[in-house]
């Protein structure tokens, strides 16, 4: 096997890895945003007892990554705060261009990366290179 041809692996499955841990950092992130601004819009009196208990329960629950954004029909009003609704536009953005990449990476990866057979990059004759053999 080449040594471009290991390079190109070894690129498609860093660009997997890569991608991945953004999309995990992003909304690890964009969920610690959300709870700020939520309790922001409570200070403000933008949200009503109820609607912050429901908003609260959703983003610090454990399926809180699974929820994306409040919706615009219930909560227009929070979408009038242009802080807000410019977050919320940047955050879906970026969402969809890291899981456009991370498809397209796996994709690649599964087409060109041979699985189960021998792929060496970076090891010395002896194998002893620390861990960097895939065998």
């Amino acid at each position: 096997m080449s040594e471009n041809l290991k390079v190109f692996y070894f690129v498609l499955i860093a660009s997997n890895m890569v991608h991945i841990v953004l999309l995990i950092v992003l909304n690890k992130r964009r969920i610690i945003k959300l709870r700020d601004f939520i309790v922001n819009f409570k200070e403000r009196g933008m949200l009503s007892d109820k609607d912050y208990q429901l908003l609260d329960g959703r983003y610090n629950g454990i399926f809180s990554y699974l929820e994306f954004f409040p919706d615009k029909v219930d909560f227009a009003n929070l979408y009038e705060d242009e802080p807000f609704a410019r977050f919320v536009a940047k955050t879906k953005k970026r969402l969809k261009i890291l899981a456009i990449g991370a498809a397209i990476s796996m994709t690649l990866t599964f087409i060109f990366v041979p699985m189960g057979k021998e792929i060496r990059i970076g090891c010395t004759s002896t194998g002893q290179f620390p861990t960097a053999c895939i065998e």
